[in-house]
């Protein structure tokens, strides 16, 4: 039989985070909705892959680069089916943020009072059943270690499998989550041994986590950040530097970034055969 595929683009969105997952059977997932004044994620999937339909926006956490373009879903037709995010961490305040970040509060602050409705298992599409074969699990912080000061301690982490290939997602979580959040069993034997990982916190030095990098053991590492402006993004590839290494345009590579790279592209078959390529945003 023809094989199924699963696809993820990691997109090039400066300072921030998003990441598109097509599943087996056509599904569209979005892992926050970060963008830049040169790249809207809604744009290039509305008229560029032509995509109508979002069956669901996963928020990691309430920090503006995780949601930045996210008014652009409705601008260009895309309403999510699904929500999900940690409902503890919202509303957002948002008189603690700059004026111009406030409509976009105001907007993410809505959609989590508008969804509320519990999705009915058939039109579940994290559940494998569903959307063509890809397993999603997710995993949060204890509650005792939530801030609402503090949204980076909202963050999850996020384990797909496809094709016996083992990709974890996560976002801003800090060094201290981690550790303690890998001492859960459940936690530990999800995430060991994966095949791909994207960076905690945009790969900062200052939130790697020895023991969490460890037990996942990629192959390689994706890292979404732009130009290095802070210090601790100066040896964020270096942190990350080991583990099985893949090979993309003809070179060996253990850390893939979108500062580099642009826009990644992982594809997974349902027999486990993989490949890598990337593109740039036009000039």
């Amino acid at each position: 039989k023809d094989m199924s595929e699963t696809k993820m683009t990691f997109f090039d969105v400066g300072h921030g985070s998003c990441a598109h997952i097509q599943t087996p059977n056509g599904k569209n997932i979005l892992v926050d909705i970060g963008g830049s004044d040169d790249f809207s994620p809604a744009y290039h999937l509305a008229y560029v892959e032509r995509i109508g339909i979002l069956d669901a926006l996963v928020i990691t956490h309430p920090h503006e680069d995780h949601y930045h373009d996210i008014m652009n879903l409705e601008r260009y037709g895309i309403k999510p089916r699904v929500l999900s995010r940690t409902k503890s961490g919202f509303p957002i305040d948002r008189t603690k943020l700059d004026e111009k970040d406030r409509d976009k509060v105001d907007y993410i602050n809505a959609m989590n009072d508008n969804y509320t409705k519990a999705v009915e298992p058939d039109e579940d599409p994290f559940l494998a059943c569903v959307n063509g074969g890809l397993k999603w699990q997710s995993f949060y912080p204890d509650q005792n270690d939530r801030d609402r000061e503090d949204p980076n301690t909202f963050s999850g982490i996020y384990v797909l499998t496809f094709g016996g290939r083992k990709i974890i997602l996560t976002g801003d979580n800090n060094k201290e989550i981690l550790e303690r959040m890998v001492k859960n069993r459940d936690v530990a034997n999800a995430v060991k041994n994966a095949d791909f990982l994207l960076a905690p916190h945009h790969g900062r030095t200052t939130d790697f986590c020895s023991d969490f990098f460890e037990l996942v053991n990629p192959a390689a590492t994706i890292i979404s950040d732009k130009c290095c402006e802070h210090d601790s993004q100066v040896d964020s590839a270096e942190a990350y530097n080991n583990g099985r290494g893949i090979w993309l345009n003809g070179e060996a590579r253990y850390v893939l970034t979108t500062r580099k790279d642009g826009n990644i592209v992982l594809r997974i078959t349902d027999q486990g055969s993989f490949s890598i390529s990337n593109w740039k945003h036009k000039e």
